[in-house]
């Protein structure tokens, strides 16, 4: 990867590191003192205070004004018979007017109001002020007796205020304007109220006490669609009991409710970082597909490059090669009459030669090879070659480069493997070129035999370069030739069926090669 490449990837990683630390950052509050969280949460109050056409409700108002405590209680609002003895319940079967008129002693109250009701229904008995501010005051049926008479009483019996003293608390509220007629049918919302809650709700009512701190009976009263617009923005708001909020969901809790965690607030943040998140994924992707395309460009255009090199070479050079072949074949034919010195020149020379015209041969292989099916074997009948054979070649070897061969004496009686035996001197011919340029000594030939493997490893005490393992076509400051050896050589692997294994700690190019079968 280019400087160019490595500057793109890093500029595309921080961009996005860095925008997801600025909405970290703006959209969390946690770090923000409750105290001052609440004290913009009132400010609100304050502000849509302002917006709402519907007057501040005083609860406890109407509770005072209620003759005694039965009106106000929620249990004798619903009907109740069964809380009556079974006499109330003979007077309250009685609806056909029938029977004679009751005449009772009873002492009960709730008895003698329910007998003297039951005359006035049927006309035996007339309803008067007394009987409407005698206690009780509340019948089974959870309705006031006022309320049930009221049809009946022909003339002024109360005075101005004293007939809502004697309703019930939901009568009461029933004639209020819609925001406590709504409330009069909500039994967890007066329970709320009588427990003097910081925060009430309804079904389409907000109830805010003034101030946390104050002991007003004023309730401030919104609508929800206001009173949820106008408090998305603020990380912390009141929640109340009838919400049905969790525990994890509270920060503090309240009477009646808790300061909560804004959860349309937090929906949207965990919204926004999830696409952050998904953003800064994508963007990683295209970032790599990117570097990724420029990097198989890059490769194929050395690949051309190298193929072009390869073809030319291949082509100059093979009519030189052909005349001095033709050179050396005259040469042997007076090799006789040379002197030592110069035989073991001219020997020198035909091997040079011979390895020149393989290499050649082996580049035009390997070129021809590319577009053909991947796997497939070029080379049809493969020869066969003995440990016996690769020992020698090894120590011949030693004349030209300096290493040490390491076998076991019985090695050398092991069984043929598929592979030609020239391949496998220009593949060791290149490894202890590379091992001997790029490498440390000392350097050593390991050969092995196992499992039906036999395997030889060129080691060399030299540190592996990552790019060196990584490319097939590299040419470094101490390299003598054209940098396609180790090309060539996984050529050459891959032509005759072997393994080719790199690694370090010490640098070890190992061939792995298998009996014939």
């Amino acid at each position: 990867m280019g400087s160019l490449g490595r500057a793109i990837l890093l500029g595309v990683i921080l961009l996005p590191l860095f925008a997801f630390a600025n909405s970290w950052s703006w959209l969390s509050w946690e770090d923000e003192n409750l105290v001052d969280q609440k004290q913009r949460f009132w400010e609100q109050v304050e502000v849509i205070e302002k917006k709402s056409p519907i007057s501040p409700f005083n609860f406890r108002q109407h509770l005072i004004a209620k003759a005694n405590s039965d009106l106000m209680n929620l249990d004798l609002l619903i009907p109740h018979y069964h809380l009556l003895p079974e006499e109330a319940l003979k007077i309250l079967r009685d609806r056909t007017c029938l029977l004679p008129p009751v005449k009772t002693l009873s002492s009960q109250k709730i008895l003698r109001k329910l007998e003297q009701f039951q005359n006035i229904l049927c006309g035996r008995q007339i309803i008067t002020r007394e009987f409407l501010l005698s206690e009780p005051f509340v019948h089974p049926s959870g309705s006031s007796y006022f309320e049930m008479a009221k049809a009946l009483i022909t003339k002024p019996l109360l005075r101005p205020g004293e007939s809502d003293s004697i309703r019930t608390l939901r009568e009461t509220l029933r004639k209020h304007p819609l925001f406590a007629a709504e409330l009069a049918e909500d039994f967890s919302a007066l329970e709320a109220f009588k427990n003097d809650s910081l925060i009430v709700e309804t079904s389409s009512f907000i109830f805010i006490r003034r101030s946390e701190d104050s002991e007003s009976p004023e309730y401030l009263v919104f609508e929800k669609d206001l009173w949820s617009q106008s408090m998305s923005p603020l990380p912390v708001t009141l929640v109340s009991s009838q919400d049905n909020f969790t525990n994890g969901q509270c920060i503090e809790f309240v009477v009646g409710g808790c300061w909560a965690k804004n959860q349309i607030l937090e929906r949207q943040k965990n919204q926004i970082l999830r696409w952050v998140v998904i953003t800064i994924g994508c963007l990683f992707v295209l970032a790599l597909a990117f570097l990724l395309f420029k990097q198989m460009q890059t490769s194929k255009l050395s690949k051309r490059r190298r193929d072009h090199l390869v073809k030319m070479l291949t082509h100059e050079l093979r009519t030189p090669v052909s005349s001095i072949l033709l050179i050396i074949e005259e040469l042997r034919s007076q090799f006789d009459q040379m002197k030592p010195a110069h035989q073991e020149v001219t020997l020198r020379l035909m091997e040079q030669v011979s390895r020149l015209k393989r290499t050649i041969e082996l580049s035009q292989k390997m070129i021809s090879s590319e577009g053909r099916e991947k796997g497939m074997n070029l080379t049809i009948d493969r020869p066969q070659m003995t440990p016996a054979q690769i020992i020698a070649l090894l120590e011949k070897m030693q004349e030209s480069f300096s290493f040490e061969i390491l076998t076991s004496s019985d090695l050398a009686k092991g069984s043929p493997f598929k592979g030609d035996l020239h391949d496998l001197e220009f593949c060791i011919d290149n490894l202890l070129r590379n091992a001997t340029i790029h490498g440390r000594p000392p350097i050593q030939v390991k050969m092995e035999a196992l499992h039906q493997q036999f395997s030889i490893a060129v080691i060399d005490q030299g540190d592996l370069s990552k790019d060196y393992v990584s490319s097939s076509f590299l040419h470094s400051n101490k390299s003598q030739g054209l940098g396609i050896g180790l090309e060539l050589v996984r050529e050459i692997v891959h032509r005759n069926g072997w393994k080719f294994h790199i690694s370090s700690g010490p640098t070890t190019f190992k061939l792995v090669m298998g009996h014939k079968s």
